[in-house]
């Protein structure tokens, strides 16, 4: 009887991960808090997410347009930097075109704050609420910041 319930439990594992219906690889997520402390520091105009497959694995990265009340990119970028790193945020060095902050509170989530031209880059100019907050806040859109967030 044992061996006929072992049988049966490897058949199904067996079947299910030869057919793809079981998803046996880790999903790194950037932590909810880590999402809602940087939405805290002015109005999210969009949030998106997008999952990358990685060797044995999937990251998921979030994508954040927020305006916090600058005239300019660069005014925006450097508000939302300051305001980070008022909330402990530090520099963990340069990034490909941009500085890359890291929190002390939470491991292994990495940010990075752009101008809309970087949305392309990756395909989040694509992104459905991306493409909504583009068309309906085109007077603004020189003046907003994109905030990469990855695990």
């Amino acid at each position: 009887m044992i061996a006929a319930i072992k049988w049966a439990a490897l058949t199904v594992c067996v079947s299910l991960t030869f057919t793809g219906c079981s998803r046996w690889e880790p999903v790194y997520e950037v932590a909810p808090d880590a999402v809602d402390d940087v939405r805290s520091i002015g109005e999210v105009v969009a949030h998106a997410t997008n999952e990358w497959d990685l060797d044995r694995a999937s990251q998921v990265n979030h994508v954040l347009l927020m305006d916090v009340g600058a005239a300019s990119y660069e005014d925006a970028r450097k508000t939302v930097l300051d305001r980070l790193r008022q909330r402990g945020w530090r520099g963990s060095g340069p990034g490909l075109a941009s500085e890359v902050l890291e929190s002390p509170h939470w491991e292994h989530v990495l940010l990075s704050v752009d101008p809309l031209e970087k949305l392309q880059d990756d395909g989040s100019d694509r992104l459905p609420a991306i493409v909504e907050a583009l068309e309906s806040r085109s007077e603004m859109l020189n003046r907003l910041a994109v905030v990469y967030m990855t695990p």
